[in-house]
């Protein structure tokens, strides 16, 4: 088998986080033993009406990995287009990628990279799977212009995974049957992400350290936490910080207010970083709307941290008892989630050990192996 593992989203020199959850599946891939080549398309808008360069390498992890890099001042407009995209990308294959041992593409969301894909199989007599993390999924089939596309694709491809079970239900309607979609998490760097020992207390200095991590943007909702930490600083004997890592609209928001704790807004920072954040945590906060993963939680969970987070989208497959408390969006709810998750007595080694298990590349490359092998039954 030699696979082509093909994204619009996924990382670059200039946006290094872009789809870095895509480029950790196709690690676990390659470690896994499977044939793999990438090819990533790069739309981004430009002054110029249209400017096309490639280029290829072998990546950090020994990966082939090809580039197709399109900047326009219409590039909404081709990224939307995928008859125009299917030409580009055929046109750098047959001139660019050794085709000989491949004999399956695997697209990763369903728009446009799922529907092109679909085209392209048809030229190279190719198997098609394909990987989905887009929440917007179904409303994308609902009322895009190139719906029935999408929903064709979903149809006609060999198999699906999809990041959580929550993902797989919205999949479902669309596909001609429900055993071809397979469930395979996002990957967990375990090397990094991994048992924080911190001292035996809860509470260090009389201190009670929570942290968050987002782009703050919508759908998170971080003012739910906020203002249910705030009520609980004004009746308590400990002092509350919360780290907020990242950044986004959303924060102005939470700056203008006049708050009873310290908050620390660290922005941006890379996994080390975080990892080293997560060593003083001892509470994680996640509050968002929808969530298809959440790959934040379970870099928590890899950390032994118990995690506070809202009762939605694939949230519930991460938190039970054991890891941490589940709350409604409400500041009354997150206030009694909170609460209890400080009077609860957590195993932080035991959180990370079953979480490492579930996350980490092996354990996932195998899934991925499965997946493929499934193919020839």
């Amino acid at each position: 088998m030699g696979v082509l593992f093909f994204s619009f989203w996924y990382p670059t020199n200039e946006n290094p986080v872009l789809g870095i959850f895509i480029k950790n599946h196709a690690i676990s891939i390659h470690q896994s033993g499977v044939p793999i080549k990438v090819l990533a398309v790069d739309i981004k808008p430009s002054k110029r009406i249209y400017n096309m360069f490639s280029e290829h390498n072998i990546d950090e992890n020994g990966i082939e990995t090809h580039y197709i890099h399109i900047e326009s001042r219409f590039h909404k407009w081709i990224f939307s287009t995928p008859f125009i995209l299917s030409k580009i990308i055929k046109l750098y294959i047959s001139r660019y990628i050794e085709i000989k041992d491949i004999n399956t593409l695997h697209s990763n969301v369903l728009f446009p990279c799922g529907v092109v894909a679909n085209s392209i199989v048809k030229k190279y007599n190719w198997d098609h799977v394909h990987t989905e993390h887009w929440s917007k999924m179904d409303h994308f089939i609902k009322s895009h212009l190139f719906g029935y596309l999408g929903k064709k694709t979903l149809r006609e491809v060999k198999r699906i995974s999809a990041v959580s079970v929550f993902l797989k239900n919205k999949i479902i309607p669309f596909v001609n049957e429900e055993s071809k979609i397979s469930i395979i998490p996002n990957v967990i760097n375990t090397s990094i992400f991994n048992y924080c020992d911190l001292p035996p207390k809860h509470r260090i200095n009389n201190t009670i350290v929570f942290t968050a991590i987002a782009t703050w943007n919508r759908p998170k909702c971080p003012i739910y936490f906020i203002k249910a930490l705030n009520e609980i600083q004004l009746k308590s004997d400990f002092t509350i910080i919360l780290n907020i890592v990242g950044e986004g609209v959303l924060l102005k928001e939470i700056k203008a207010l006049d708050l009873n704790f310290e908050i620390n807004y660290v922005g941006k920072k890379t996994s080390i970083e975080i990892r080293e954040i997560f060593q003083n945590t001892i509470y994680f906060l996640h509050a968002s709307t929808i969530e298809t993963f959440s790959v934040v939680i379970a870099e928590a969970l890899c950390c032994g941290i118990p995690v506070v987070a809202s009762n939605v989208g694939a949230i519930p497959e991460l938190i039970n008892t054991s890891n941490g408390v589940l709350s409604e969006n409400s500041v009354e709810s997150w206030v009694d989630a909170i609460n209890k998750v400080l009077i609860t007595s957590f195993d932080r080694n035991l959180i990370a050990s079953e979480s490492a298990k579930k996350f980490n590349t092996e354990k996932v490359g195998d899934l991925f192996v499965e997946f493929y092998n499934s193919l020839e039954a």
